[in-house]
């Protein structure tokens, strides 16, 4: 049986063992930036594999940190995001 997160656009993602953020919906809006924790799923290091809105949201992983910038202007950003680990586990945040 396969289990799969699907995000607006239609890009789906084989859901191994699913990773958690400290935040689940983020709101941001005209040149903020923030942070969110990402853990769980398995293997070493973690990566964005779909933004959905790759003209107004600025995405980068270091370590087990994802950082998001608005590149907005005095509008709300929204978004759909697909993070992974290296080993295939993934998870959806909405932004």
């Amino acid at each position: 049986m396969s289990l799969f997160v699907t995000v607006n656009g239609g890009y789906q993602q084989p859901l191994v063992s699913p990773i958690s953020f400290s935040q689940t919906n983020v709101v941001l809006f005209g040149n903020q930036t923030t942070t969110v924790t990402v853990s769980g799923g398995s293997g070493s290091g973690y990566y964005v594999a779909y933004n959905s809105a790759t003209g107004s949201l600025q995405t980068s992983v270091y370590g087990n940190t994802l950082t998001l910038t608005s590149l907005s202007n005095n509008s709300a950003t929204s978004a759909g995001l697909v993070v992974c680990s290296s080993s295939g586990s993934c998870g959806g945040l909405t932004v």
